[in-house]
């Protein structure tokens, strides 16, 4: 996927396709595991987790691998992180939120214009 340049970490890509990702910067996961902060490692790794979800979910779906409604399997990926992880504030704040929006956003016709 990179050619000649180098290739770009999950939350670069992330970021580029508007996908919620990382809670915290990478560099800080050290620090919250030194300091024993595991509600906010949790969160880190759930984010990875749904973020490459979203990610293979999108190839797989363009790629004719599967055939399903991607905002809607959005959607439902929200709901079960959410039962799984409740206490999640990514899940809650982030991506729940953004997978609601992707599925309204399904449903509208013509240009939807967004704010940066």
């Amino acid at each position: 996927m990179t050619g000649k340049a180098k290739p770009v970490h999950l939350p670069e890509y992330a970021m580029g396709a508007s996908i919620p990702a990382k809670p915290s910067p990478s560099k800080c996961i050290g620090p919250m595991v030194e300091q024993g902060k595991w509600r906010e490692v949790r969160d880190q790794c759930l984010a990875d987790v749904l973020t490459a979800c979203v990610v293979a979910l999108r190839h797989l779906h363009s790629q004719g691998v599967i055939a399903c409604h991607p905002q809607h399997s959005l959607e439902v990926l929200a709901e079960a992180a959410g039962r799984t992880a409740p206490a999640s504030s990514f899940v809650r704040k982030s991506f729940a939120p953004w997978a609601r929006g992707q599925l309204a956003a399904s449903n509208l016709r013509g240009v939807v214009h967004r704010a940066a």
